[in-house]
């Protein structure tokens, strides 16, 4: 079988296996990438990050096979794989849109009703209909990521069929080759997404996956022009995809900050994605005096407000150096808004080290950062009084798992060791509640020293707060007490703190007259209050079970408090 086409000939059966096994190669990269970036971008909307990206990926791999099955109703294989080309590129870029905006939608949906109506927020959320319908837009996200496996699964069948007209006879390793030009293309793919791919913005990453979609499709047209009908018509499809790409990639940053602008309550005055995570940066008023009030977010998830942060990181660093023998080597892990590391230097250390995973988020609150024109950190880097200016501070970067296990080997010793991390919301943190964690900050710590660990709230994940006492105690430290305050951003929240001795902090607080720091809002009564919970509160404590490297009994007990709660910090 002899066709030409531009100066490509189709009679070389190596060179049209060589063109398939490349156009393979370049689409098996991009579903994969697709895999990756939607279920990275949904889960960021989303949240419970760990959930929503394995449900994405495992939804694309099934609907795949529903693809696979379907192909063989597509009678005309060349014509269909160009149009399932530019059909992909054009969901994925129009799929984010819709994943933000049905995110979007589906939060407002109640306010919108209300006010269209004229009726109570309360009423307006009732009803079977509503509720299908929030149902839907909520599900936007695994919507796409079938709908866009189901077409991707239908691009290996096709190919193969494509191969044996061009041969004209049944090829008998024919799924072989199609398959391993997919399998090192999807390879290829995902080293493209680690190294390059994920630490750009989500519109210059879609922009050059679902470019190279476009370009496969435009290979495989020049290429097989004399066995598709219509050429010209799917040449025209084609630009008009590079032009729905284009748009949409120019557009897709001002779409993502109206979504991120509708699930605040404040104005968002800044939003970008580090290498790790999402950052966000609200400003509200202050009810009396007008003055504006920042609040930070990662992820969707508060990390402090300006108005209020003085409790939490009151809280968390007081007891610790109040209790501590010596205050003059100091660890803090996690921290990197430096608000922590700012009450620990009010008490003059010699030496502060403190880890953090997040270089651009320490970098955000150290030093000045300009957005369109306007420093946005300025009243940020106030607040955390420049912090990590000061030339005591000592900064490593990275996983504070391995980190810690290094200063453990350099044989370092801490007076006080403060552990500020995020909530164990993803399998990966649960790590950082272990046994084998706390074992190694046990070893890390001074024998008159003491350590205090931010534990999530006692009020709406009880038995996750309860679980860092019960490991704390497992992992050899001798004396284990909790406390709690209200912080309004947050709602009532809870801290473990803990020595190496028999001589427990609360103890060694009451025979202080005064804190050695004069706190703005911080006093002793209040600080010894803290340390007392309401009757029966550790009633069950005893069958709770320690949480161990791979138990991850930490982390289901918080995955099952928050989803069973009406709150979410």
């Amino acid at each position: 079988m002899e066709a030409k086409a531009l100066g490509f000939k189709t009679d070389n059966l190596k060179v049209v296996d060589t063109v398939i096994v490349v156009i393979m190669g370049l689409i098996a990269a991009c579903g994969l990438v697709y895999e990756y970036v939607l279920s990275h971008y949904a889960a960021r909307v989303i949240g419970s990050v760990e959930i929503v990206i394995f449900s994405i990926i495992s939804i694309m791999i099934v609907s795949m096979g529903v693809g696979a099955f379907l192909a063989s109703k597509l009678k005309d294989p060349f014509i269909s794989f160009s149009v399932l080309e530019s059909l992909i590129a054009m969901t994925a870029i129009i799929g984010i849109f819709l994943i933000s905006g049905g995110h979007s939608l589906a939060y407002d949906l109640p306010a919108i009703i209300a006010n269209t109506y004229n009726v109570s927020y309360d009423m307006s959320i009732k009803g079977g209909v509503f509720n299908i319908i929030e149902s839907v837009l909520s599900s936007t996200s695994f919507i796409i990521a079938a709908v866009l496996g189901v077409m991707i699964g239908m691009e290996i069948p096709l190919m193969a069929r494509i191969r044996e007209i061009i041969h004209a006879k049944h090829l008998q390793h024919n799924a072989g080759m199609i398959y391993g030009a997919d399998y090192i293309g999807a390879g290829l793919g995902a080293a493209a997404w680690i190294f390059f791919l994920i630490h750009m913005d989500i519109s210059k990453s879609i922009a050059i996956i679902s470019g190279t979609n476009v370009l496969a499709g435009f290979v495989f047209i020049f290429f097989f022009w004399k066995h598709i009908k219509k050429p010209l018509t799917l040449i025209a499809i084609q630009i008009v995809t590079m032009g729905i790409i284009w748009f949409g990639c120019v557009n897709i940053d001002k779409w993502q900050h109206y979504l991120e602008d509708s699930l605040y309550v404040d104005e968002l005055v800044f939003s970008k994605n580090t290498t790790y995570q999402r950052i966000a940066i609200t400003e509200g008023k202050h009810p009396y005096t007008n003055e504006s009030i920042y609040s930070f977010f990662i992820n969707g998830r508060t990390q402090f407000s300006q108005g209020d942060e003085m409790i939490y990181h009151n809280l968390l660093v007081a007891p610790v150096m109040e209790a501590s023998y010596a205050n003059d080597n100091v660890l803090i892990i996690g921290g990197g808004d430096g608000l922590a590391l700012r009450d620990v230097l009010k008490y003059n250390p010699q030496k502060v080290t403190l880890l953090d995973l997040d270089d651009e988020i320490i970098q955000f609150f150290k030093d000045p950062y300009y957005y369109n024109g306007k420093q946005i950190n300025e009243d940020l880097l106030k607040l955390n009084e420049y912090s990590f200016s000061d030339e005591r501070v000592n900064l490593i970067l990275g996983d504070a798992f391995l980190n810690v296990q290094n200063l453990m080997r350099e044989r370092e010793k801490f007076d006080a060791i403060i552990v500020d991390l995020p909530d164990p919301s993803h399998p990966d943190l649960n790590k950082m509640y272990s046994t084998v964690f706390y074992k190694r900050l046990n070893y890390l710590l001074e024998d008159g020293g003491a350590i205090s660990i931010q534990s999530t709230s006692p009020y709406h994940a009880k038995k996750a707060f309860q679980t860092v006492k019960k490991t704390m105690e497992a992992s050899g430290f001798s004396s284990v007490e909790q406390y709690h305050h209200n912080v309004p951003s947050f709602g009532e929240w809870g801290w473990t703190i803990a020595t190496k001795n028999s001589y427990p902090v609360s103890a060694r607080l009451r025979d202080k007259d005064t804190l050695s720091i004069d706190y703005e809002w911080l006093n002793r009564d209040v600080l010894l209050g803290s340390f007392h919970f309401g009757s029966n509160f550790y009633e069950g404590y005893d069958k709770l079970e320690v949480n161990t490297l791979g138990s991850g009994v930490m982390y289901n007990h918080h995955q099952y408090a928050w989803k069973h709660s009406n709150a979410f910090a």
